[in-house]
């Protein structure tokens, strides 16, 4: 849910900051009330010069437990620069790239009031800056500024129910005044904001017969994703309190994540609820979390797989691609390659090709001309055989043999569209872990940077789970609905954000995003076409972002598989 503020300015007021004057995105000395997860305040757009702004922010927190963030979105004719800042109401100096600014005002916990003294940018007179180079963003009009990290409390603590501030010695169920159930974990012990939100939940919708929140151990929030029945079938990720309706005794079962399982069989997913707050807070860690264990699915018959490679001139990687495929993939059919040309040179593509036909059905069709993904991915897939087709860049290397059985087997799924892997750097960070949407007001790959270690904290990763998309990198999708849905776009959306598109129309179609974070492989990210760094290239990217935000209003969304504790203004769009 977004709120548009009128700025409290005038067009003539709005010109003279240009001058020094001051920019204040939203009104002040007025109450802003957070009451649903999702709400963030958003102004108008302002047109500003580069520059250096000093920023001054004061408010009351009052029910708030976690400073909101302000993200600044600078957009001009090729760029689009985003940053967020913590309103922990520190005054601090910022560098803006200039054009079209507007500014979103995000809650990082809930419920509770805002009171907004001063939230200003003044103009710093006298000071003179270069502006960004356009080879700065080496290509990404959303730059990549980090990993999407937890918004931990900054100087605020999650206050605990001093009614119920024992921590539980063994798990057990409390019976509340409010008529619902609470199992508090071993270790846990309830936070104040748990009674209140949780009652309203229970009293405003009447479907609702279970619910959770986000896990909280020590000063750390790991925020979890809506309730997802995929995820929940191998990973117990609820770590904390759990609460049901007294009328729903029979969910009163030996753990939380018992209780959720049981309300997903007996009343369905829409009776399950997912506040993104801790509810309850465990003192310290339980140590090192187990991982997720997938069993490799078996099948009496597999279908026929046809893997699709659009290449051009990084014919070295498509060797270590396909080597990858005849070595490290253990599919128990001889798989179909159809490698799509671009341009490379022919003698070099056949001496790559050779050495791999023995294990390999390998096609190639030559579509040279200027450089469309989405015309070349269309063209793969029109020759494809394969009852399932797997698109595959070829930069990406296998490393586990199980992981195209992992993909068939949740593509054979008749309410599955789209399946995605867990993809790693070649230090063994991840590149990629699904697609949010929302990120940086377009979208984003999920985890970007993290762990291997870190990632343990978060099953989500490490298991099958729901996403809104995953990256056409590596993606599986049955041959027949990938006609069905009309393939890439290869009129708007030629290079870019093509694949997030083609996952959000199999979505609206009725059918299930999956990624596969037990299928695991390697991604040399953008190494065969290089970066989009000439004037050509950005203007045709930042069309292309354009068409996309248009089309799914990314700029509003609040992606369900991704917590809204974690910084939507950190990652770079794809």
């Amino acid at each position: 849910m977004r709120q548009v503020l009128e700025p409290d300015q005038t067009e003539t007021q709005n010109e003279s900051l240009k001058q020094c004057g001051e920019i204040r995105p939203f009104d002040t000395n007025q109450r802003i009330e957070f009451v649903q997860p999702h709400t963030r305040l958003t102004s108008n757009e302002f047109d500003l010069p580069s520059g250096l702004y000093w920023l001054k922010c004061s408010y009351s927190p009052s029910a708030i437990i976690s400073p909101p963030r302000l993200g600044i979105f600078c957009q001009n004719a090729l760029e689009t620069h985003v940053i967020g800042v913590d309103l922990d109401r520190k005054d601090r100096l910022l560098e803006l790239v200039g054009g079209r600014v507007r500014f979103e005002l995000t809650p990082y916990a809930y419920p509770g009031n805002l009171y907004l003294e001063e939230l200003a940018l003044r103009p710093m007179s006298g000071v003179r800056w270069i502006n960004f180079s356009l080879r700065r963003g080496l290509g990404k009009l959303l730059p990549n500024t980090g990993l999407n990290k937890l918004s931990e409390p900054r100087g605020l603590a999650f206050p605990v129910d001093e009614r119920k501030s024992n921590v539980h010695s063994q798990d057990s169920w409390m019976v509340h005044e409010t008529g619902y159930l609470s199992f508090i974990p071993s270790g846990h012990e309830l936070l104040s904001v748990a009674e209140d939100l949780v009652s309203k939940v229970f009293d405003t919708q009447s479907e609702t017969m279970a619910v959770y929140g986000d896990n909280l151990v020590g000063a750390v929030v790991r925020g979890l994703p809506d309730w997802d029945p995929i995820l929940a079938a191998t990973a117990d990720y609820v770590e904390g309190a759990v609460f049901v309706r007294e009328s729903a005794k029979d969910l009163r079962l030996s753990s939380g994540m018992e209780a959720l399982r049981a309300a997903e069989r007996l009343f369905g997913s829409g009776a399950i609820h997912h506040i993104p707050v801790p509810l309850s807070r465990a003192a310290v860690a339980d140590g090192d979390r187990s991982r997720p264990s997938v069993p490799c699915p078996d099948h009496a018959d597999w279908p026929s797989v046809t893997i699709v490679i659009p290449t051009k001139i990084r014919l070295d990687l498509l060797a270590l691609c396909l080597n990858g495929l005849a070595k490290q993939t253990d599919y128990p059919r001889k798989l179909e390659v159809v490698i799509v040309d671009n341009g490379a040179e022919p003698e070099e593509l056949e001496a790559v090709i050779a050495k791999n036909l023995a294990s390999l059905d390998i096609r190639i069709i030559d579509r040279s001309g200027p450089f469309n993904f989405s015309y070349l991915v269309n063209q793969g897939v029109a020759q494809a055989k394969g009852e399932i087709v797997v698109l595959l860049n070829d930069d990406v290397v296998p490393i586990s043999p199980t992981w195209l059985r992992r993909m068939v087997d949740s593509a054979m799924d008749e309410r599955v569209g789209a399946v995605g892997v867990r993809l790693l750097n070649k230090d063994g960070t991840i590149q990629h872990a699904g697609v949010a949407l929302g990120l940086c007001g377009l979208c984003g790959h999920m985890w970007r940077g993290l762990s291997d270690a870190d990632a343990q904290n978060y099953p989500s990763i490490l298991a099958p789970s729901r996403r809104s998309a995953v990256t056409g990198a590596c993606l599986a999708v049955r041959r027949s609905l990938y006609h069905e849905a009309g393939g890439f776009d290869e009129a708007d959306l030629q290079v870019t954000l093509n694949d997030i598109d083609f996952c959000l129309r199999l979505n609206g179609m009725g059918y299930q995003t999956l990624y596969r974070g037990d299928a695991v492989l390697i991604h040399d990210e953008s190494s065969s076409r290089g970066a989009d760094i000439d004037i050509a290239k950005l203007k045709r990217r930042a069309a292309e972002i354009e068409t996309f935000q248009t089309r799914w209003n990314t700029h509003d969304v609040q992606d369900p598989w991704f917590s809204p504790y974690f910084d939507r203004y950190s990652e770079s769009g794809l």
